[in-house]
């Protein structure tokens, strides 16, 4: 017989998981905890997403992405849950992220059809450098990409990597987060591959004939998405979205 020890418990609160109607859509989640995420439904910002209006983009009009959508509001509470995956390590996190990242991926699908846009061809993710990951043991960007992408049958492409080394973002006021991931980004050996296959079928990669959405944790300036969005847009003529977890 199993002792309670050996209980699933609710990533959020820790409550029991043992009855079926005490579990959410979103595993290792409880139905109370699920209840209290703050989804965003309507974005206000039709360009990176937010739910509410965005200082960001009225300083920065011009961007290399075309627009971006985020799954949930970055409050405090999500704060919590995000530092218990990205910081503390706890990957079971990576499954529940990838079910509330769907609604992200749904509010992106809604505005490429207002757009008249195509789905994307694959998702990508923002890449880690080698000292991050090796202090992190994990890139958390690329777990939500590869979940999402079983999710909603999307391959997703290791198309860029890290030029640069610097501090954590978070830490960093908006103008050392624009100062600081200018040429931080570049492709890797799959995304020159990539290119080099283009330039010999066509001479020159064709303006949007590649549709990447970057998958990210969160957007708080966008000054990273739009790094790695101006690299995949001027090295393989792809257009660029975002879809991040938290905005």
């Amino acid at each position: 017989m199993k002792g309670r020890g050996c209980e699933a418990a609710c990533l959020g609160c820790g409550a029991s998981l043992r009855l079926p109607s005490s579990r959410s859509p979103a595993a290792g989640l409880c139905a109370v905890c699920y209840r209290g995420i703050p989804w965003i439904a309507s974005p206000a910002c039709l360009r990176c997403g937010r739910g509410t209006p965005c200082p960001d983009c009225r300083r920065r009009p011009v961007r290399h992405f075309r627009f971006s959508r985020s799954a949930v509001a970055y409050t405090p509470r999500m704060k919590e849950w995000l530092a218990a995956y990205k910081f503390r390590g706890d990957e079971r996190w990576a499954d529940a992220f990838a079910h509330m990242l769907l609604n992200g991926y749904r509010l992106l699908l809604d505005r490429l059809r207002e757009t008249g846009a195509g789905r994307p061809h694959a998702l990508a993710f923002v890449p880690l450098s080698g000292v991050r990951l090796r202090e992190r043991g994990f890139n958390q960007a690329e777990q939500l990409a590869l979940r999402l992408g079983r999710l909603v049958g999307l391959p997703v492409m290791d198309v860029l990597e890290r030029n640069l080394h610097s501090d954590r973002q978070s830490w960093k006021a908006r103008r050392e987060r624009i100062a600081g991931l200018k040429g931080a980004y570049r492709l890797s050996e799959t995304g020159r591959r990539i290119k080099m296959e283009g330039l010999c079928r066509k001479g020159a990669p064709a303006r949007g004939s590649l549709r990447i959405a970057v998958v990210d944790d969160v957007y708080t300036t966008g000054t990273t998405l739009d790094e790695c969005a101006r690299v995949l847009v001027e090295e393989l003529g792809a257009e660029v979205f975002g879809l991040t977890w938290g905005r």
